[in-house]
């Protein structure tokens, strides 16, 4: 079913302008790729091959934040001009950190595979039950979808795109500490919490450790460890919430009359403004979609009866009428209604006369009587659930002896009544070098 929609665009006048100009390196070298937000905002764009941009819609007194990876951050004012040229200078803290790669660990900088290190603060601040939902735009390159909508499912992983048509064949290997995982869901039993930082090998090079197994790319997953500075560190955090279906949406309603009268306005615009009775908009010679809004193929009244008449039976044609994507769902008994069918087998319907359950000012016959109960049953399939989160750590040590211990608890109930998710985390890390040429250590979780 097509649908016309009339759109009336309101002009409010601000103080906004468009703002430009171009990003380069201490070199004055331009800088492709570069993220442009304005900060506290989701509005953003990045710079092209000549490391210019341009920003709509700015207001004076925004913030714009330039960000690139291995480069330091620069925060800039927007004031009166409208072009603002920036300089990002190399982030030397950053190629300095330390990575978790297949064989041990080395500096950014000495690295020549191909991969991407988040750290653990970044997954720890977000408020989810499974590390794999964390990395969702987390680090470019990584495919992060949901596989099932179980709370606490872990998202299928990928690093090289599909490769099959089985979800689980082309997802990542998840390595933990250096143990490949055995189980089908292993990301869920880990307390986001106690990560230290995730790396994802994506290139052959960096992945050959693993052989076959890593040809879909390689996820290292971190966990913490204890400090060697002598002071011993508690940590608690507690996290409340509540899950609850998104608010209301056109594809998602909760009363029936609105499904009803949505209907019936698609219908009103299809039939009167369509193109050559197809109920869809036409195309004109230079590819131009449009319609016949400022000819309209009829009176309002006429398509206002129209579209009372074949509520369940207008599929885009003025002349052939079967059943439509109502479905023949008719949850009303319309008094006075006659029906007059249309249509045979899985495609018959009926054109109503008499009476309608839609009239035609498109407002729900305020004689329909609901078949269903006055109870909301919308409330009986989705319910708004409280989730919890409480962690707490404890970390210490010095060179000889260190350790990390952790306790978690979950409870991330779904908005549906007979789903849940519930987790019991515990983990404990010790390191000890008794002598120079001796080092154990354990870790549980």
């Amino acid at each position: 079913m097509s649908l016309l929609a009339l759109l009336i665009v309101g002009v409010q006048a601000f103080a906004q302008s468009s703002v430009s100009g171009k990003v380069t390196d201490e070199s004055d070298e331009p800088l492709v790729g570069v993220n442009v937000l304005v900060k506290g905002t989701t509005t953003g764009t990045m710079t092209d091959l000549d490391g210019s941009y341009t920003l709509n819609n700015i207001k004076s007194g925004d913030v714009l934040v330039f960000s690139s990876i291995g480069y330091a951050s620069e925060e800039v004012r927007v004031g009166t001009s409208s072009v603002i040229n920036v300089v990002l200078r190399n982030d030397t803290n950053y190629l300095d950190d330390v990575v978790v790669v297949a064989y041990g660990t080395a500096k950014r900088k000495d690295l020549t595979g191909a991969m991407t290190s988040i750290k653990g603060s970044n997954i720890a601040a977000q408020n989810v039950s499974t590390v794999s939902r964390a990395l969702e735009g987390a680090a470019p390159g990584i495919q992060v979808s949901s596989v099932d909508g179980q709370p606490g499912l872990d998202m299928a992983i990928r690093v090289r795109g599909v490769s099959s048509t089985e979800n689980n064949s082309a997802t990542a290997l998840i390595v933990i500490d250096g143990v490949p995982a055995q189980t089908s869901n292993p990301l869920s039993t880990i307390n986001p919490s106690d990560i230290q930082s995730v790396s994802v090998l994506k290139d052959a090079a960096s992945t050959a450790l693993y052989g076959s197994r890593g040809a879909n790319g390689v996820v290292l997953i971190t966990t913490k460890k204890g400090s060697e500075d002598g002071k011993t560190q508690v940590e608690f955090n507690a996290r409340i919430g509540w899950n609850s279906v998104g608010q209301f949406q056109m594809s998602n309603m909760t009363d029936a009359a609105d499904i009803y009268e949505y209907a019936w306005l698609s219908i009103y615009n299809s039939y009167r403004y369509g193109v050559d009775g197809t109920g869809a908009p036409g195309v004109d010679a230079n590819g131009v979609p449009y319609t016949n809004l400022q000819n309209p193929n009829c009176s309002h009244e006429e398509a206002a009866l129209f579209a009372s008449q074949h509520l369940f039976n207008y599929s885009n044609s003025n002349t052939e009428f079967r059943r439509n994507n109502l479905k023949n769902a008719l949850v009303y008994d319309v008094p006075g209604a006659i029906y007059t069918y249309t249509g045979t087998g899985t495609d018959m319907s009926a054109t109503m006369t008499g009476a309608y359950l839609v009239n035609t000012d498109g407002k729900l016959n305020p004689e329909a009587q609901y078949f269903l109960t006055e109870d909301n049953e919308y409330s009986s399939l989705f319910n708004t659930s409280f989730r919890q989160e409480y962690n707490v750590s404890l970390k210490g040590g010095t060179e000889k002896l260190n350790y990390f211990v952790s306790l978690g608890y979950n409870s991330d109930p779904s908005y549906i009544p007979t789903s849940s998710f519930d987790r019991y985390t515990g983990r404990a890390a010790i390191n000890a070098q008794p002598l120079k040429w001796l080092k154990i250590g354990t870790n549980i979780g």
